[in-house]
């Protein structure tokens, strides 16, 4: 196994080492993720980041069903070695995130999912006239 470290890498190259990594590590500091969590999600890739209680439960508020699916594994940098061990020694675990972080990706963050999002938005702008 072997910890690749980028910053600063355009997107492009960043995708090709996505598309190859066992797990995707991102913002163990901040308390949610951002595109490289969900271009990984996208990819099928098993996806670890510190996701902070408070916006949990906002989040959990604020779009009914989200984090009941969300299948980011939560990790601090003083865990995340134990996490992503035991994502490295569990394949089926990996796969299983995987699949779902595929599945999730598709229902919550696709083209498609922002366009009925937006037409939601557009439609109660509309109607407030």
């Amino acid at each position: 196994m072997e910890l690749i470290y980028f910053t600063d890498v355009p997107n492009r190259k960043l995708r090709f080492y996505q598309s190859q990594a066992d797990v995707v590590c991102d913002m163990l500091t901040l308390g949610w993720f951002g595109a490289n969590v969900r271009e990984a999600l996208m990819l099928g890739k098993p996806a670890v980041c510190f996701l902070r209680p408070e916006w949990i439960e906002q989040v959990r508020r604020e779009v009914p069903g989200y984090v009941e699916e969300l299948p980011v594994v939560n990790a601090t940098p003083e865990t995340v070695h134990d996490v992503v061990a035991e994502l490295i020694d569990d394949p089926a675990k990996r796969k299983e995130l995987g699949e779902r972080g595929r599945e999730f990706a598709l229902k919550w963050h696709s083209a498609k999912a922002a366009a009925r999002r937006f037409d939601q938005i557009y439609s109660e702008l509309l109607e407030t006239k």
